[in-house]
């Protein structure tokens, strides 16, 4: 009787053992298709580029903006103003643009919905501030109007999509204000 008592304790140990390297095998398996290599993203990347060059290499040099090989997408020519001094409002000129790039820009890379995580709209601001204002005070200045004209622009630029999009872009969309 002792030796049957052992026999099923071992024979549930094992299946145990199975559902564990079970277990292993599909999580690293899920892992292995979720996180790719830094070949693979450079790849993708590289996709994004393209397509992104393809939708919008004539309009670049009218908007003062560039695409980088890393898909990254600048506003930030001389002849562009998006903002007048200290102000977080949007300039109509930029408004313009906003409408005609950012549906476009989400329909291609809505493409790549399982390659992105997180999309980021930045605001950059001159450090020019009071000539009595401490560092500090500049630093902090600086980083909140980067905070408000970057989310002023996420914001302008939800309003441009379609409810379909907005579903989608929501998901990945975020804004960040950084200070010089």
């Amino acid at each position: 009787m002792n030796n049957d008592q052992n026999t099923e304790w071992i024979s549930f140990s094992d299946l145990m053992t199975i559902l564990a390297i079970i277990f292993v095998l599909l999580v690293s398996m899920y892992s292995s298709q979720k996180y790719k290599s830094a070949e693979e993203v450079k790849v993708i990347y590289h996709k994004i580029y393209l397509e992104l060059m393809d939708e919008f290499e004539d309009d670049l040099p009218r908007w003062s903006a560039q695409i980088d090989t890393d898909a990254t997408v600048s506003f930030n020519g001389y002849n562009l103003v998006q903002f007048k001094q200290g102000s977080s409002e949007i300039e109509g000129k930029f408004k313009t643009i906003i409408d005609d790039f950012f549906p476009r820009y989400v329909s291609v890379i809505k493409k790549y919905d399982s390659d992105i995580r997180r999309l980021r709209i930045e605001g950059h601001t001159s450090s020019e501030w009071g000539r009595y204002d401490s560092e500090d005070d500049k630093y902090l200045n600086n980083l909140n109007l980067s905070q408000k004209r970057a989310f002023n622009v996420l914001r302008y630029c939800l309003n441009t999509l379609w409810s379909s999009q907005k579903k989608w872009i929501k998901k990945k969309l975020g804004s960040e204000g950084l200070s010089s």
